[in-house]
């Protein structure tokens, strides 16, 4: 019959002294923090054992098995410790944006090569609280795969790093804390009005195959790729069609950022959430002078860096006192006289 280790069952007071043991941190300035795994405080026992056996005895052959698994210790502790010196910085490897509210998978690839095959955990605390964590997966390049999580909207800023790993044989908890700064613009919840666009918008409007997008909260549920949502799990998409006639003339989107007496911020984000979804809309095809104008300010999406402007001004847009400038486009507005 063969072994299940399921069968073996320890002690509770012996898993109660591993628990204790695996809490327990030694720090190495300047960015190091050495601990054991469960496994790890079972060997080291267990080598006690051995060397106290040899000692007791004299026997050679004990003495050679305490120093053979001196040095697997070592080498595990040796190899753990050159893996995490080797990984680069992580903050490149993450999105410009996610949107508040919403618990997003992050992914990302590195751009160094590995020779190994590990599992490192990754973890970044930002100025206001929140946690970015997950996992980099090594085998030849890394792979990055986080969770992050934000009530609000807003630029979240991180600056150090925690990277811990159990690489190679799972005995030590190796954590190394760097300086890897970074961010991620936090934005709105996209709002989809599909009514309000009428024959100013043109995709989902038309018979011509376009391409996919990420669903939103108000679009049809026709336009699901529902075979695309049983072959992933990244989400559902929306299949976007357009019309056959070329669309030359400038998309323009005008967002007053006033905020009439009785209505709060959850008003003025549900406005954001409107911008950023026309913004989404045009980001794959924006073409030189194709504009938004948020308030006071004026962004042309044909350009990469207005584009980052513009994604960095919907992050941290407040209400404003001031009608917004211009004249003509489509028009968003918490005002009734607008």
């Amino acid at each position: 019959m063969a072994y299940d280790p399921a069968d073996l069952r320890l002690p509770p007071w012996l898993l109660r002294l591993l628990d204790w043991l695996v809490r327990i941190d030694i720090s190495i300035p300047p960015c190091w923090r050495i601990g054991v795994t469960r496994p790890g405080a079972l060997y080291i026992g267990a080598l006690f054992g051995v060397w106290a056996a040899a000692f007791y005895s004299g026997n050679n052959l004990l003495y050679l098995c305490g120093s053979m698994l001196i040095a697997l210790a070592a080498a595990s502790l040796w190899r753990s410790v050159h893996l995490l010196r080797r990984v680069p910085r992580i903050a490149p490897a993450l999105p410009k944006y996610v949107e508040a509210g919403r618990r997003e998978m992050l992914k990302g690839v590195l751009s160094a090569a590995f020779t190994e095959a590990a599992v490192v955990d990754v973890k970044w605390h930002t100025l206001h609280g929140e946690l970015l964590s997950g996992q980099l997966k090594l085998s030849k390049k890394g792979v990055l795969s986080a969770q992050f999580y934000s009530k609000k909207r807003g630029l979240a800023s991180f600056q150090q790093l925690e990277l811990s790993t159990s690489f190679p044989l799972g005995l030590w908890r190796i954590i190394r804390i760097q300086q890897d700064s970074g961010s991620l613009f936090i934005m709105p919840q996209a709002v989809s009005w599909h009514d309000a666009l009428g024959d100013a918008r043109r995709l989902e409007q038309g018979d011509e195959w376009y391409g996919l997008r990420e669903y939103v909260s108000g679009d049809s549920l026709s336009r699901v790729h529902w075979r695309k949502v049983r072959s992933t799990d990244s989400g559902w998409t929306v299949k976007r069609f357009d019309r056959s006639e070329p669309h030359d003339q400038q998309q323009l989107l005008r967002v007053d950022l006033r905020l009439p007496q009785g209505m709060g911020e959850q008003q003025f984000e549900r406005l954001l959430g409107k911008a950023w979804y026309w913004f989404l809309e045009q980001l794959p095809n924006s073409k030189d002078g194709d504009l938004l104008i948020l308030g006071q300010r004026s962004f042309n999406l044909g350009d990469s860096h207005e584009r980052d402007a513009a994604i960095s001004a919907l992050a941290s847009a407040r209400p404003d006192s001031s009608a917004p400038m211009g004249s003509g486009g489509i028009a968003l507005s918490l005002m009734e006289d607008e």
